[in-house]
This record gives C-alpha cells, sequence and structure tokens, in this order.
C-alpha cells in the first residue's frame, strides 16, 4: 500500500511537471514586505567641459557628467526613523549606478563624493511616509583608468542614453538594509560648448 501510494505521487508529479508547472515552497517574497522603497520619478542628465574655480577650461579630453534626479523615498514602517549620516542628510548612503543604453554598468557614485565628510556622525530624521528629495552628482569622464576612490567613465564607453538606478538604505535606522530603485533611461544633454560663468569679484570692503 505504502509503495502504491508512492508510486501514485510519483505519477501525479510527473503529470505536473509535464503540463509546465513548477512545485515551489510556499512562501512570500521578503521585497514585498521590507518597509522601505526608493523610486526615481524625474531624471536628467548633461556632459560639461571640466573648469577650474577660476571658469578657465582644463584638459580638452576631460568632461564632467552631471546628472539631477528627483527622488520619492516611502517609509511605511509606521513611525519616524533616525539615520546616522557623516555628511549632512538623511540621504548620503543612497548610492548612483550609472549604465550605458544596453545595461553595462559605467560608474558607481554618490552626491557626497566631493564633499569632506564630518568628523563625528549626526543623527538626521526621515519622516514615516513619502518624502521627495533631489539628488544629484558629477563623474569625470576621460581617457585614464577608472579609480575605486574616484570613480571615471571611460569616454569610449560613454553612450548618448544612460540608465541610472539609486541603491542603498538609512544607517542606524530600522531601515538599514539596502534596497534598489526602479531603472530610467535618460538622453545626456551635451553642453561641452558652453562657457562656465566665472565668479564675481567681491568689493574690497567684503575681502
Amino acid at each position: 500500500m505504502v509503495l502504491f501510494r508512492f508510486l501514485h505521487f510519483l505519477l501525479a508529479a510527473a503529470v505536473l511537471l509535464s503540463a509546465g508547472c513548477q512545485i515551489l515552497p510556499n512562501r512570500t517574497s521578503i521585497e514585498d514586505e521590507y518597509p522601505a522603497s526608493i523610486e526615481i520619478v524625474e531624471a536628467e542628465a548633461s556632459l560639461h567641459r571640466v573648469a577650474d574655480p577660476e571658469g578657465e577650461f582644463m584638459a580638452e579630453d576631460f568632461f564632467m557628467l552631471r546628472t539631477l534626479c528627483v527622488v520619492r523615498v516611502e517609509n511605511r514602517s509606521h513611525k519616524d526613523q533616525e539615520v546616522l549620516s557623516y555628511f549632512g542628510s538623511a540621504f548620503d548612503d543612497l548610492r548612483l549606478r550609472v549604465r550605458d543604453e544596453k545595461g553595462q554598468k559605467l560608474a558607481t557614485t554618490t552626491h557626497t563624493l566631493w564633499a569632506d565628510p564630518l568628523v563625528e556622525g549626526q543623527w538626521h530624521r526621515l519622516r514615516r511616509g513619502t518624502t521627495t528629495v533631489e539628488l544629484s552628482s558629477a563623474t569625470l569622464v576621460g581617457p585614464a583608468v577608472p579609480d575605486d576612490g574616484y570613480p571615471m567613465i571611460l569616454d569610449r564607453n560613454l553612450t548618448q542614453v544612460i540608465q541610472l538606478e539609486y541603491f542603498g538604505g538609512f544607517p542606524g535606522s530600522d531601515l538599514s538594509r539596502a534596497i534598489q530603485s526602479n531603472r530610467v533611461s535618460v538622453k545626456i544633454a551635451d553642453r561641452t560648448t558652453e562657457v562656465p560663468r566665472r565668479p564675481v569679484p567681491l568689493p574690497q570692503t567684503h575681502v
């Protein structure tokens, strides 16, 4: 009798598999239950010539890729969260991944790349519900070999359309686990011929 039941089970499983069904464990996706998400709702990108503080163009084969994204953060934990940062906001752990139009990764950067960190961390509040924030970044583009400390995109790899996505978490809070946003495609605006604005000198009375 036991052998008959076992053979019957094998036969039923074979029928299911032949019909295109898969027998999978019954479990709920952890991603669906995690109480935080990030979403890019608007994005733009532009390529600029690199200029020094006086507004003079530097080497002709170096450029700067600038991005500006409007990001929507959802805190569904039903309470305000305190986030630890060494730069100045609750969103400093969010990093931007830049890909070419085919999805190949070009660089990973953050809006804190060129900022000096604080000696001691500070706590910033991430309110429950929806928070919308603008995040910008600047990544060098040139012929040099990429550096992990200062990411650079090889000029020959940069395509006219790029893909952007954010990932990261909120350190020190209940939402510290890394999450990832949607991916958006953006056409790069060519602003390499624009002359950068020179700084206006202050009167001697203000020096």
